[in-house]
């Protein structure tokens, strides 16, 4: 019996440090977001850029699973550090695995609330399958543009940012 309740004891303390690992790994995604659009309002975004696509810099984290992007309110990509190539394109109406048109989320999160949570599939950097993803964005408007900021981990749902930030997730896509 000692066994049996050990065991359910340690599996508890187990999902509670999950818990608290999960809640603070999307903390510090939410720090770099708001760290790049206070860079981009401070520099300007193209010297905001370099800084952001520095893989050595700040903005390549969680084991390089973390990095920014950033579009325009009319869906085209300004910057996306882990696929450069999408510079430049136009993904609304771009859909993941489930057919959710998540840069259209971005938009329509970033201008409704300023910031948020949606939850979609994508890519990790060098896969080809998509992961669950969230990625939290915010809306900075400078110099006449509406920038959407964002970043999300991967293997976390929209269930996970219904229990780790029940107030911010009212609002979540």
């Amino acid at each position: 019996m000692f066994l049996l309740l050990t065991l359910m004891f340690t599996g508890v303390a187990i999902s509670a440090d999950k818990k608290t690992d999960m809640k603070a790994r999307l903390v510090l995604y939410k720090e770099k977001v708001n760290a790049a659009a206070q860079l981009i309002n401070k520099e300007g975004a193209q010297s905001a850029e370099r800084k952001i696509l520095d893989k050595k810099g700040d903005f390549f984290f969680d084991s390089e699973q973390g990095y920014i992007f950033i579009i325009d309110s009319t869906g085209n990509t300004i910057l996306n550090a882990a696929k450069p190539a999408l510079k430049g394109k136009n993904l609304l109406g771009v859909k993941d695995v489930k057919g959710v048109a998540f840069f259209n989320l971005f938009i329509k999160m970033a201008q409704k609330h300023e910031n948020g949570w949606v939850a979609y599939s994508w890519p990790k950097p060098g896969a080809v399958e998509a992961a669950a993803k969230v990625s939290y964005v915010k809306m900075l408007k400078k110099d006449g543009v509406e920038y959407i900021i964002g970043a999300g981990p991967y293997d976390v749902t929209k269930e996970d940012i219904l229990k780790l930030f029940p107030e911010e997730a009212k609002k979540a896509l």
